[in-house]
């Protein structure tokens, strides 16, 4: 569908005063009028709601099937024009970020093996890959301010596509951003994110995930990474994934995550490159000045 520049802007504007009016609570409550709490933003606040929400909607609103549209009055869309739109660009995004991620993404061991999971599964007569659990420690998650220091990776809004019925992002996409920040991180370690075309491939085999405050759409965030150690076949790691519009820590992901010969498809011992950049960047986060928040319910063999 051809929209103007205008309608386009008018469009963006009038979905970022509704997500606006629903993070609002005086606005919620009738305290408050939406339109004058929008005049009140200073120029770069309201850039960056609209920034968070234009690289969604305005694919959905180009998108659009064309309709016949009477002059003088506005196109019009049913329910499931815009649904099966939406669906559609999701369902492309999804393929593409499948087809940059399957160095690691995706693949986890199933236990029991499900009928119906669609991951590279490691083979069920493979060992497990660890046999050791650390003790539960009592250290507190680290603040935002210690966590912004490190690199940031898959900086991005969340997307209207990713909310649920709860309004905020859903529980599986938490996981799968901050799968996608670890592989971003492990390029610097010589594992490229099309790492099976050279025979290799990093698989996931344990999760420990803590939820600690909502996001919604339009939040801007980041990953954080700290690499917490390494075994001849593995590596331990912890992901943040922080909520940048409200500076503050929102989800924890422990992983212990496995090198994969392709060609047997089981595991392997690191390439002895890639284990020297991973010790390395180990002594690294090793001297960061807080404790890994670890689970204990995990470790390396």
């Amino acid at each position: 569908m051809r929209f103007s520049e205008h309608e386009l802007t008018a469009a963006l504007t009038g979905a970022a005063k509704g997500v606006l009016a629903a993070q609002r609570k005086d606005v919620r409550r009738g305290r408050a009028d939406i339109d004058t709490v929008w005049e009140e933003m200073d120029r770069y606040q309201r850039f960056q709601l609209l920034d968070g929400l234009g690289t969604q909607l305005l694919p959905v609103l180009t998108a659009l099937p064309d309709v016949e549209v009477a002059p003088g009055t506005r196109p019009t869309f049913t329910d499931a024009q815009v649904r099966d739109t939406v669906e559609g660009l999701v369902d492309d995004g999804l393929a593409r970020s499948a087809g940059r991620s399957r160095s690691r993404h995706g693949r986890h061991w199933c236990r029991p093996p499900s009928p119906t999971c669609r991951c590279a599964r490691i083979p069920t007569d493979s060992p497990p890959p660890t046999t050791r659990r650390l003790a539960a420690v009592s250290a507190p998650h680290p603040t935002y301010e210690q966590l912004v220091e490190l690199p940031a990776y898959v900086e991005q809004p969340v997307p209207i596509a990713f909310e649920d019925a709860n309004g905020h992002l859903n529980v599986r996409h938490y996981t799968g951003i901050a799968s996608e920040g670890l592989d971003e991180s492990l390029v610097a370690q010589g594992i490229p994110q099309m790492w099976p075309a050279q025979g290799h491939a990093c698989f996931s085999a344990e999760h420990h995930l803590t939820y600690l405050s909502e996001m919604r759409t339009g939040d801007r965030m980041s990953a954080r990474v700290r690499l917490l150690g390494r075994s001849e076949r593995a590596a331990h790691a912890l992901v943040y994934l922080l909520d940048e519009s409200h500076q503050r820590l929102s989800f924890v992901m422990e992983e212990i995550f496995l090198h994969i010969d392709m060609e047997t498809r089981r595991t392997a011992p690191w390439p002895e490159d890639v284990a020297a950049a991973l010790d390395a960047q180990i002594a690294e986060d090793e001297k960061l000045p807080w404790e890994p928040d670890v689970s204990g319910s995990m470790g390396l063999r």
